[in-house]
């Protein structure tokens, strides 16, 4: 059994032409140098199977979820006819692993437009399958994004892993095979590897987005959340960045590797703006640390499996995800509603719309205030940049909190005159004392997260391949 699907009766019908024309292609591609391990299944082994989801890993996850993943019919059948490629496993060392998982290429009986799926990994469900055009070369171009964006990362961080592979040996008087491989000396590599700089891990790709995933307690909840079960099996389980457990008054950074396109997601924790801060009662931002995704991934439009496969991903699951993004990340962070600007701009214009002239005590009026304040934060953490005129009547309110939140997003937006004249115009001395040290203690920290979608400049020492643009044919293709 194909892990991940149960297989049914064979009764699909008449196999397409253009799978047989794979077959062809794929038998006089075989001596080739560059083959990407494309092998295509005997005829004789398709079996109509539909999407089974590990209970494991998709774990609590609702029959509308299930829905949204199989395309609105968890009894849809599709048959595997070949794969290619192999991935590493989210538990391997993101650096040199052994790839034991290759990619799945399926056919769809059930609809009569001529193209492949490709599933990248065994937990990845049909929503997110790649579709291209049903040609050997169509697949060989998906795959030679990934073993580029491969390259291009091993050639980046080799080094590094290298230099703490040989001080864990000279520790252990021991080589690494000897020691267990990977798995006994995964500690030691994660102590060596995932200390690092905000700024270097930016540097990786040209392309960059922000997104609001909630709030949590501590800035060890989201580590916690990813290494713990259900596994994030999207996301390498060896943190490249750790949250600094000791500080809870500037943003608190924690940062994985994702493990097919190698995208980073670099978690954002706002400690700053809870009742962790040290502030007066009552004037923290929000009740518990807004939590961003700062995610810095590589210009390949082919991982994304084309603009209305992530829109329509955004639409099943309201979430927010630029439409070149690649599946692995929206996968990877689908449990978090990931949001961006457009989404949260609308909830608060709706909040500030019915506002009456002044909030009380009462326990609903308090969460009311909260809410506006932490969407408030959270509109200037992804880089609103309306954010000014979207919150002009929250700068005079009665509320405290409110007047605090936007001078707080003034300061996370790097808008200084804006900044100074609320912080002129405050009058209790409370409240602008409290905006003077989240600006005292932030300063410079988080500004550079405030970046639009895709305006990443690319540094001069990115590694920034050619793109070859597909045809539009092949984007075509990518369209249901």
């Amino acid at each position: 059994m194909l892990r991940g699907l149960m297989k049914q009766a064979r009764c699909f019908g008449q196999v397409p032409g253009w799978i047989g024309n794979l077959h062809e292609a794929q038998k006089a591609d075989k001596g080739t140098s560059v083959n990407y391990d494309i092998k295509m299944y005997d005829e004789i082994l398709y079996e109509p199977a539909r999407y089974i989801f590990d209970e494991k890993v998709y774990e609590g996850l609702t029959l509308a979820a299930k829905a949204a993943f199989c395309g609105n019919d968890t009894d849809k059948e599709y048959v595997c006819i070949g794969e290619a490629f192999a991935f590493p496993d989210w538990g391997d060392n993101p650096v040199v692993n052994d790839p034991q998982h290759p990619a799945k290429l399926w056919w769809d009986p059930s609809v009569g437009t001529e193209k492949v799926m490709v599933q990248l990994g065994p937990h990845i469900p049909p929503a997110l399958w790649i579709p291209i055009r049903p040609t050997h070369e169509a697949v060989k171009r998906l795959f030679s994004d990934f073993t580029t964006v491969d390259a291009i990362h091993l050639e980046r961080y080799l080094t590094k892993f290298e230099e703490t592979q040989q001080k864990y040996e000279e520790q252990t008087n021991t080589t690494l095979v000897e020691s267990g491989g990977n798995f006994r000396a995964s500690d030691h590599f994660r102590d060596g590897l995932r200390f690092g700089s905000v700024a270097e891990l930016r540097k990786d790709y040209p392309l960059a987005t922000t997104l609001y995933l909630g709030t949590v307690d501590h800035p060890s909840d989201i580590e916690k959340r990813i290494l713990s079960d259900p596994p994030n099996t999207c996301l390498f389980s060896w943190p490249i960045l750790s949250a600094k457990q000791d500080e809870t008054d500037v943003p608190s950074y924690t940062a994985f590797r994702s493990v097919f396109s190698k995208s980073i997601v670099l978690f954002m924790t706002r400690m700053d703006l809870s009742p962790a801060f040290d502030c007066p009662e009552g004037l923290s931002v929000t009740s518990e640390a807004p939590v961003f995704a700062h995610i810095v991934y590589p210009e390949y439009p082919r991982m994304s499996g084309g603009k209305q496969l992530i829109k329509r991903f955004n639409a099943n699951f309201g979430a927010e995800f630029p439409d070149d993004i690649p599946v692995d990340v929206a996968a990877a962070l689908w449990r978090f509603n990931a949001v961006g600007k457009e989404r949260l701009a609308a909830k608060l214009e709706r909040m500030i719309s019915t506002l009456p002239e002044k909030l009380g005590r009462t326990t609903d009026e308090r969460k009311q205030i909260n809410e506006i304040a932490t969407t408030t934060a959270a509109l200037a953490g992804v880089g609103d940049e309306g954010f000014v005129q979207r919150t002009a009547t929250l700068r005079t309110r009665p509320e405290p909190q409110l007047r605090l939140a936007v001078a707080v997003g003034y300061n996370m937006l790097g808008l200084a005159d804006e900044f100074a004249s609320i912080l002129a115009a405050e009058t209790d001395p409370e409240v602008s004392s409290a905006m003077e040290s989240h600006s005292t203690r932030s300063k410079g920290l988080t500004s550079s997260f405030t970046l639009s979608d895709h305006s990443l400049e690319t540094a001069s020492n990115v590694i920034n391949p050619t793109f070859t643009a597909q045809s539009p044919e092949e984007l075509d293709a990518q369209k249901e």
